[in-house]
């Protein structure tokens, strides 16, 4: 369905749903390939499985999940519409900072969201 004229989504609940989807997503493949959604959580929180061959089979199918999409945030827009020149050094920095441990190039899917008035 579509927004009523003059009626605006808020970048929180833009924000919040396409993270919510991604994470839906990648709950869906794990459970797809037989990996309990705990035993991931616990390897995302740096701590280890009793079994060094299952944690190691989960990390890479963990791995693969995570680097397929990157989600940037509602905000990112704006800024890097800003950017009009390489000289706008505090806004590069801005930019340069929300892209560092992105690994864009890595990605097979990159979600911007974009809108304008």
């Amino acid at each position: 369905t579509r927004l009523s004229e003059g009626i605006m989504l808020n970048d929180s609940i833009v924000n919040f749903y396409m993270n919510y989807s991604l994470t839906e997503y990648i709950e869906g493949q794990l459970s797809l390939l037989g990996i309990p959604k705990e035993d991931a959580v616990v390897l995302l929180q740096k701590k280890h499985l009793s079994d060094p061959n299952r944690e190691e089979l989960i990390k890479g199918a963990l791995n693969n999940l995570l680097l397929t999409f990157h989600i940037f945030s509602t905000f990112f827009y704006p800024q890097l519409s800003k950017l009009r020149c390489l000289e706008n050094s505090a806004i590069k920095k801005k930019l340069l900072k929300w892209c560092e441990n992105a690994a864009v190039f890595q990605r097979q899917c990159v979600f911007l969201p974009i809108y304008q008035k």
